[in-house]
């Protein structure tokens, strides 16, 4: 879709939206009504990070900020900011299942959808250095993170039963700390030793903007001022799509008989990695196929330590049993799968996107046949 069309899709969403969360348009009451009030929901969280995100990175640029310093921040941010404010709205709502599943559902999405996709397209050089440090830290950061989903495994976790200082099967602020201190800790780690390319960050600004990555700190007032205004809509859009989303994926799951789990592994996770989808497609269709695995390989480890850690830290929420006894498992999977055909051949091929997409489109409809 032409960019020109979105503020006009987004206006449209953003009032059918506003209408139903204010009960003036009747949206629910059935599935059907529910699916639409989802992908309403679903519109406003893409489209809103998509303004969000360029309306920052415009603000930045008119004050002058580096690219480079953008790129780290804002576009990183960006592309995982409707996991965020999805995770967030479902964990101040009691619905930890729908957060939990929405994190797992992404990364499993990530690997074996958009890297598939992405690689169906245009094979995906892999440098060495990837497949020797960033990947394997993915899935070192991926098996720690995941612990704390997974105390009610250990000794510690099943002594508290509620009132011990961590709780079995349930994420709290505690972990909610460890996990943001891990995401500081990684940052650090990539900024300290170089891992972050400029050249590559201003790669991913130009795909993001269409536009070269210069700082345009002459543009115009007036182009500040809607860059801000810009931001704000967007930010608008996050919350209620995030309202929006969890009240509409309660209602459906409770329609269908499944967990609200279940809904977050597939249709949620999946509506929140579309940025993620069209950056990485973007990418490869511009000959930068590369800039979607540091894309990827960023967006599993924010999804795990940022999005978990904050929602943790907002409202703690419980571990669905789903979660701890298979899709955390399939994850850690994924991952290493994700590791294994990023070293071969130095590339992920063509017939190694297929069978990504493949195991994906498997993947999902085991979950709704178990």
């Amino acid at each position: 879709m032409p960019r020109a069309f979105l503020p006009i899709l987004f206006a449209v969403t953003l009032a059918i939206g506003g209408g139903a969360r204010l009960g003036w348009i009747p949206i629910g009451g059935s599935i059907a009504g529910n699916a639409v009030g989802l992908v309403i929901a679903l519109v406003l969280l893409v489209i809103g990070a998509d303004f969000m995100v360029h309306g920052a990175v415009r603000l930045a640029r008119k004050l002058g900020v580096s690219p480079f310093f953008i790129g780290v921040t804002v576009v990183a941010f960006g592309t995982s900011a409707p996991e965020l404010a999805a995770s967030v709205g479902a964990a101040l709502k009691d619905s930890g299942g729908l957060a939990v599943g929405n994190v797992l559902g992404s990364n499993i999405a990530n690997i074996c959808l958009i890297l598939g996709v992405t690689a169906i397209i245009s094979p995906v050089p892999i440098e060495r250095s990837i497949w020797r440090v960033d990947a394997p830290l993915m899935f070192i950061l991926t098996v720690l993170a995941s612990l704390t989903m997974l105390d009610g495994l250990f000794p510690w976790g099943r002594a508290g039963e509620g009132i011990g200082w961590r709780d079995a099967g349930f994420i709290g602020r505690i972990d909610g700390t460890l996990l943001i201190l891990g995401l500081i800790g990684y940052v650090w780690f990539n900024a300290r030793s170089g891992r972050i390319d400029p050249a590559e960050i201003e790669h991913e600004i130009e795909i993001e903007l269409n536009e070269p990555a210069g700082k345009g700190s002459d543009e115009p007032q007036a182009l500040g001022l809607k860059s801000g205004m810009l931001f704000v809509i967007g930010l608008v859009g996050l919350v209620l799509g995030a309202d929006l989303l969890v009240l509409n994926a309660q209602s459906i799951a409770l329609e269908l008989g499944v967990t609200e789990a279940v809904i977050g592994l597939t249709v949620v996770a999946f509506g929140t990695s579309v940025p993620e989808l069209v950056f990485s497609a973007r990418a490869a269709m511009k000959g930068h196929a590369e800039i979607a695995v540091g894309n990827i390989i960023g967006s599993n480890v924010f999804n795990l330590l940022s999005v978990l850690g904050i929602a943790s830290l907002v409202s703690p929420f419980p571990v669905p049993d789903d979660a701890t006894g298979r899709d955390i498992w399939v994850v850690w999977g994924v991952s290493l799968v994700a590791m294994i055909v990023m070293k071969t051949h130095a590339r992920v091929t063509r017939a190694e996107g297929i069978f990504l997409v493949a195991a994906y489109l498997t993947y999902t409809l085991a979950v709704y046949v178990a």
